[in-house]
């Protein structure tokens, strides 16, 4: 009996250092299925975290290709505009070109037109009014000699004088007859380099003395051959 006593005593105390042992098991499994649960509520609460900064993220994508949409959109537009700026920045800077080109040339053009007037003047006043002017006044010139001669006692045939009178006549209807060229202050309002004139030949030379020489009509009339009383002469 002793020895079954002692026996049952032994399985007691194994079956009771067993059940320390399960227990001590138990409780190390307790705490550490109490750790893990803990670390997997940190988890969820990060996952929880992690999600809505995904959520955020993919927020933000959706935003940012949007916005890139809108860019793109204005980026086009702009090409766009910039395009029809371009083309209209080209014609315009076409018909100013045009625009100042006509200009010039209607400018030019009426400048070529004063000039050709003003020089047709010169050249008609030199060539056509000049000599005819000239002629007149040196017939008025012989008249007004012979009359001074006549008055100091001269003797001139009225034959020659009639002929004079006739020159001089026939010579102020030709100068009375002349179709001249006008030039009015539009005409003459135009440097001297528009003229196509030099700064020293911008003067125009003056024409001849306009009571001209008398020497050809005096030595073609019979004035020559007058004989002069000096006793009607005055000192």
């Amino acid at each position: 009996m002793i020895a079954t006593y002692d026996r049952k005593l032994k399985l007691k105390l194994a079956d009771r250092e067993a059940f320390d042992n399960l227990k001590k098991c138990a409780d190390q499994a307790k705490a550490i299925y109490a750790k893990d649960m803990k670390e997997m509520a940190a988890l969820r609460d990060a996952a929880e975290i992690h999600k809505a900064e995904m959520s955020s993220l993919n927020d933000e994508v959706k935003r940012l290709n949007g916005r890139e949409g809108d860019l793109q959109k204005e980026i086009s537009d702009l090409q766009v505009a910039l395009v029809a700026v371009k083309e209209h920045g080209e014609k315009e800077c076409n018909r100013l070109r045009n625009d100042r080109a006509t200009k010039v040339a209607r400018t030019t053009k009426k400048a070529q037109a004063r000039l050709d007037k003003v020089k047709a003047y010169l050249k008609e006043q030199e060539d056509l009014v000049g000599p005819k002017v000239d002629a007149e006044n040196q017939a008025k010139g012989a008249e007004e000699i012979v009359s001074i001669l006549m008055q100091r006692g001269a003797k001139i045939a009225a034959s020659e004088l009639s002929r004079l009178k006739e020159l001089t006549k026939r010579a102020t209807d030709k100068v009375n007859a002349l179709n001249v060229i006008e030039l009015g202050d539009d005409d003459l309002n135009m440097s001297p380099d528009q003229l196509g004139f030099s700064r020293q030949a911008s003067q125009v030379a003056p024409l001849a003395d306009q009571h001209g020489s008398n020497v050809d009509l005096v030595s073609g009339s019979n004035i020559r051959r007058v004989s002069v009383d000096e006793t009607n002469q005055t000192t």
